[in-house]
């Protein structure tokens, strides 16, 4: 009785090991990033043997660019099974990857968080020193039941197929923001009259005034809603009620897009 108890555990024991060993071998979708993939001859092998020319895996973003600055990239994979579930692996030759919405990096290398996007977002700083840049990926699209069925490719449609960022020091590191500006008088001294320029960055309301050295409107000269460009303006040395302004020193005052400049203007007779 007890030999055949001991028996009987023993043979469940074994087949409870066997059937745990079976399991663990069974295939499965991974939902996290695996690296080590993007110039590999085998690419995402355990989602088929060989890449499939359905699956276009697209980068996207400047590939001409400032040293030491930092830009936008996407990646995107479209083409085989319906749905919305894939992942991918990109590895950046030189520079600095920073992972965005639905990405992180691992090893040096930018991965998809989850098995739920075929498109991602991040950014790259380039180095401080002029060169080249290769990026390197490889994507897939899941039918999201297991890895049988699966897509994947590489970007460029072929292994090592870079995506080439040229890093440049005669490109500006990003264009200037436009900003409210009010260039000088002139003449300046007047005995009369003088002209300025000013370039409004946006359409807004503007008010260019004349004050004097206490800060007392003297004479408005523009008071209006206007589009975005480059004006001129006159001020005749006259106030607000066609007098003569007494000689001395005065100040044109510019207030548009919630910013103010001034410029100084001396008026002599």
């Amino acid at each position: 009785m007890i030999m055949q108890r001991n028996t009987l555990v023993s043979t469940t024991l074994v087949a409870t090991i066997l059937g745990l060993a079976l399991w663990a071998g069974q295939p499965s979708a991974r939902g996290d990033g695996v690296t080590g993939k993007t110039q590999s001859s085998t690419g995402c092998s355990c989602h088929g043997s060989t890449a499939n020319a359905g699956v276009v895996v697209t980068l996207s973003g400047p590939q001409t660019v400032a040293p030491g600055s930092t830009n936008s990239y996407t990646l995107t994979v479209t083409g085989g099974p319906a749905g919305t579930t894939g992942g991918f692996d990109l590895r950046a030759t030189t520079g600095m990857l920073v992972a965005g919405t639905g990405c992180k990096m691992v090893t040096g290398e930018l991965v998809h968080v989850d098995n739920t996007h075929r498109s991602w977002t991040f950014q790259w700083t380039a180095p401080m020193m002029a060169g080249t840049c290769d990026m390197y990926a490889v994507g897939m699209t899941s039918n999201g039941s297991g890895s049988s069925g699966d897509g994947w490719n590489f970007s460029g449609g072929a292994l090592n197929a870079a995506f080439t960022i040229q890093v440049n020091d005669l490109v500006d590191a990003a264009p200037l923001a436009p900003t409210l500006e009010l260039g000088p008088a002139l003449p300046n001294p007047t005995a009369g009259a003088t002209s300025l320029q000013y370039t409004l960055p946006a359409a807004t309301s503007v008010d260019l005034d004349v004050v004097n050295v206490t800060g007392r409107r003297v004479a408005t000269l523009v008071s209006a809603a206007m589009p975005a460009g480059t004006y001129s303006a006159r001020w005749n040395g006259k106030t607000s009620g066609g007098e003569t302004a007494p000689v001395g020193l005065y100040f044109v005052r510019l207030r548009a897009a919630g910013m103010e400049r001034t410029s100084r203007v001396i008026l002599s007779h």
